[in-house]
């Protein structure tokens, strides 16, 4: 059995980050492989959390922190079923990825060349669908990384055509591939079991329709939100927050990532704020609104399976937001092809087939 060191964001209380992590971890050892997190030292999640809470009380927010102190003891209870070990660990393969572990104009990822293999222990470097997000190809931080790391890596994919086109310019001669997110090589009957096993909080409503909604509230408005109850009282629903602070709507409860799962999973549709939001509306098959403005990485998300009309804005006419809210995506087809093509290249790669030309 080949052991696969894992390095990415694994410890963070965001269910994207936390469940892409999971998702790869999985697919990894139904391939077969040994799958373990490299304990890297990247993320502080108990301090970086107590800087979040001593700024909210500052401003006298005592709801929200005591929100966000519930919700990371659900998450540290999450982060302690997956297997860490220590940086010195080797491996027969360093898997690095997913997420913008190589967004370098992020200093909180760029002060971690850990992501981009320093101190990794590992015959054979693969990446599997990390971004750069926008940093564009000539910023030095990137141009740096690539030259210095890149050359060790046996097989290189990314997330997005922006990464591929960036990395490809600074690495001629290299073939980069595109892969899906790891949340979406697995399909929506694993993850809804995964929900039903694990979640707790989300349980409560359990035979109660409702809209989910999963954005953060830096990003909505008190005009979003009052669209967004209209919407849901159109369909008759009541509105929840899927495991993110939002306290407008009906209910707002802090919830691990399981819980996530279990709200996606029984919700009767969904608005989605963010790229994570958006790929697990598209893999559960769930009616949604994108609501990613120019959100690079959401915009090529929807405009892969053909699904561009969903990115919206609340602006638009009543009639069809409640349209879309009430049409499943359809894009099981075609997500069934990628997850497969993704899958594949993976297993290649991973497993020490040819992988992509040096």
């Amino acid at each position: 059995m080949k052991r696969i060191s894992l390095i990415t964001v694994y410890n963070s209380a965001n269910c994207g980050s936390f469940l892409q992590a999971w998702a790869l971890s999985e697919t990894v050892r139904a391939m077969g492989g040994e799958a373990f997190f490299l304990r890297t030292g990247a993320r502080k999640f108990v301090l970086g959390s107590a800087k979040n809470w001593l700024n909210w009380l500052r401003k006298g927010r005592v709801r929200r922190v005591g929100h966000d102190v519930r919700k990371n003891l659900r998450y540290a209870r999450c982060h302690r079923l997956l297997p860490v070990r220590p940086m010195a660990t080797a491996a027969d393969c360093a898997l690095f990825g997913s997420d913008e572990i190589w967004n370098v104009a992020r200093d909180d990822f760029y002060e971690h060349p850990v992501f981009w293999g320093e101190g990794v222990r590992a015959a054979r470097r693969v990446s599997y669908a990390p971004s750069i997000n926008t940093t564009p190809a000539d910023h030095p931080r990137l141009r740096a990384c690539a030259e210095k790391y890149l050359p060790g890596f046996a097989a290189i994919s990314v997330r997005d055509a922006h990464s591929r086109d960036a990395l490809s310019a600074l690495c001629p001669g290299r073939d980069i591939a595109l892969t899906l997110d790891p949340t979406m090589l697995l399909t929506a009957a694993q993850w809804a079991a995964l929900g039903e096993e694990k979640a707790r909080a989300a349980k409560k409503l359990q035979g109660r329709p409702f809209l989910a909604v999963y954005t953060y509230e830096r990003y909505t408005t008190p005009e979003m939100a009052e669209s967004i109850r209209k919407l849901a009282a159109a369909l008759g629903l009541m509105t929840v927050a899927a495991c993110t602070y939002l306290p407008w709507c009906d209910v707002c409860e802090p919830g691990s990532p399981f819980d996530f799962l279990w709200y996606y999973s029984h919700a009767a549709c969904v608005v989605a704020g963010t790229f994570h939001g958006t790929a697990f509306s598209v893999t559960m098959n769930k009616p949604f609104i994108a609501l990613g403005g120019k959100n690079t990485k959401v915009l090529e998300l929807l405009r892969s399976f053909d699904l561009g009309e969903r990115n919206v804005s609340l602006d638009a006419p009543q009639e069809t937001l409640l349209r879309l809210l009430r049409t499943p995506p359809d894009a099981d087809a075609a997500l069934a092809k990628a997850r497969a093509q993704s899958a594949e290249w993976l297993r290649r790669a991973c497993f020490g087939e040819e992988g992509n030309a040096r």
